[in-house]
């Protein structure tokens, strides 16, 4: 941290923040879209984010890839119009 409050990250340091806001990112657009209300949801991923195995991250990005998209357009389909 500098005398003005800034930090700055070594690049190992770098690489977990990283890896931290990608989690916290994808769990809490799928909690989202399926339908958990949005600051639950990054409650939620807040928690999850420092717990999840590496596997079951990866196996949740897979899913995400294949699936979400969809159930996004599923959920604005949803919506009421403006």
């Amino acid at each position: 941290m500098d005398h003005e409050g800034y930090i700055t990250l070594e690049p190992s340091g770098r690489k977990i923040a990283e890896m931290i806001y990608e989690r916290h990112t994808l769990l809490t657009k799928l909690l989202v879209a399926l339908d958990v209300p949005r600051e639950v949801a990054v409650e939620d991923a807040c928690r999850i984010e420092h717990v999840i195995s590496p596997q079951s991250f990866e196996a949740i990005k897979e899913f995400a890839a294949a699936h979400l998209a969809k159930i996004e357009k599923a959920n604005r389909a949803d919506e009421p119009e403006k």
